[in-house]
């Protein structure tokens, strides 16, 4: 699944890239916590499965930025088989 939202991939200003990019008034989770949630609820609704594991990679675009701007992850959902 993906959802691009590229316009926080420079630097902005405006109200919207000052709370999302500021820890202090967002809190620590960042592109995850704000997009990746909606992208988690969406895929264990259609599907109807639990997520069960989350591996993620969190990165920065911006230049001192403190918080990330960009989620690479892998989930595992409750009752999926592995694949050798």
């Amino acid at each position: 699944m993906e959802y691009h939202q590229g316009w926080l991939a420079t630097e902005q200003t405006g109200k919207q890239a000052e709370w999302r990019t500021d820890p202090a008034r967002s809190g620590p989770a960042g592109a995850l916590g704000d997009i990746g949630t909606h992208a988690e609820q969406l895929a264990t609704f259609v599907s109807g499965l639990l997520l069960e594991e989350v591996a993620a990679e969190l990165t920065a675009f911006v230049p001192g930025r403190r918080l990330d701007d960009d989620a690479s992850m892998l989930l595992r959902f409750e009752g999926a088989q592995e694949v050798c």
